[in-house]
């Protein structure tokens, strides 16, 4: 049987990388198949969300730029 997608959340796992020696197989996650379902056709994967993350969520340390903070400023008008 052809492989044509993978679906997994993260790029960490042992079967993730036996898929990738494999070549040509798509790696997508289920955000990618449900948007796939509701159109109701195949399209390639376009959006950062269709891709798995190379982070584990129990790995925060590991993030980029986790141990930072971000101000935005010059924001005028309304606020809520």
């Amino acid at each position: 049987a052809n492989l044509t997608h993978f679906i997994c959340a993260y790029r960490t796992s042992e079967r993730f990388r036996h898929v990738c020696k494999r070549g040509n197989v798509r790696m997508v996650t289920a955000h990618w198949l449900s948007d796939v379902l509701q159109r109701k056709k195949l399209f390639v994967p376009n959006l950062a969300i269709h891709y798995p993350s190379p982070f584990q969520p129990n790995e925060p340390d590991k993030l980029p730029l986790a141990k930072y903070f971000f101000t935005m400023t010059g924001f005028e008008g309304k606020t809520d």
